[in-house]
C-alpha cells in the first residue's frame, strides 16, 4: 500500500510543474504522450475575438524546439499558410516580423507583428502581438492577433508544448467566413504537428 503510495506521488511530482504551467490536467497529460494535440476554444467577452488553447507532447528537448520556433524566416517550410516571413529587425529578446499568409480560393493576408522570446533550463516562452503596418487597407490584413508558445520540459527528453491564439480577424466577405476558422481553430492541429515534424526530423 505504501509502495503504491509512494509511486503515486512520485507520478505526481514529475507531471506538477509542466501541468500547472502549461493549464493541462494529468488525464490530459497522458492523452497528450500518446501523440494526441488536444484544441480547446477559451470563453470570449469581447465581440470579434476568437481564443483557442492547444497543447501538443513533442520528443525533442524544449531547446531544440525553442530553435526552431525562432526561426521565423524558415516559417514558409513548415507553417501551414505561411508563404513569406520578413524579419525586419531581432536581437537577443525581441523581433519585428512582417507575415505573408496565402489562403485557399487566392485569398492573401499580410500583418506585422512584435515577438518577444526567452529560454530557461525549465521553460521557454515566444509571445506575439499586432503592431501597425500603415500602408495595409483592412482587406489586405487582419484586425488583431496576439498569444503564445510556452515550452516545458518533460522526463525523458520530450516537452509540452501550449499555443494559445487570440485573434480578431475583422471584416470578413460574405461566403468567406471560413477564412476564421481556418487562420484560427482549424489550422492549430496542423501548427503543432508541423512543428513536431520539424523539431524531431
Amino acid at each position: 500500500m505504501k509502495s503504491s503510495l509512494l509511486l503515486f506521488l512520485l507520478f505526481f511530482a514529475l507531471l506538477t510543474p509542466a501541468a500547472f504551467a502549461a493549464t493541462v490536467t494529468p488525464d490530459e497529460l497522458q492523452t497528450l504522450q500518446g501523440g494526441t494535440i488536444l484544441v480547446k476554444e477559451v470563453p470570449e467577452e469581447v465581440k470579434g475575438y476568437q481564443t483557442f488553447l492547444a497543447h501538443a507532447v513533442i520528443a525533442a528537448p524544449l531547446a531544440k524546439i525553442y530553435k526552431v520556433l525562432i526561426d521565423f524566416s524558415a516559417y514558409p517550410d513548415f507553417m501551414p499558410n505561411v508563404e513569406k516571413v520578413v524579419v525586419r529587425g531581432a536581437d537577443q529578446q525581441v523581433a519585428r516580423l512582417d507575415y505573408y499568409l496565402g489562403l485557399p480560393m487566392g485569398v492573401k493576408k499580410r500583418y506585422r507583428l512584435k515577438m518577444t522570446y526567452q529560454i530557461a533550463a525549465d521553460k521557454a516562452e515566444i509571445g506575439w502581438q499586432l503592431i501597425p503596418w500603415p500602408e495595409l487597407s483592412a482587406a489586405e490584413t487582419i484586425r488583431d492577433t496576439s498569444g503564445y508558445w510556452r515550452l516545458t520540459p518533460l522526463p525523458g527528453d520530450k516537452t509540452l508544448v501550449e499555443y494559445r491564439v487570440r485573434t480578431d480577424p475583422g471584416d470578413i466577405p460574405f461566403g468567406t467566413g471560413w477564412i476564421v476558422d481556418l487562420q484560427t481553430k482549424g489550422s492549430l492541429p496542423d501548427i503543432l504537428e508541423s512543428t513536431r515534424k520539424r523539431a524531431i526530423k
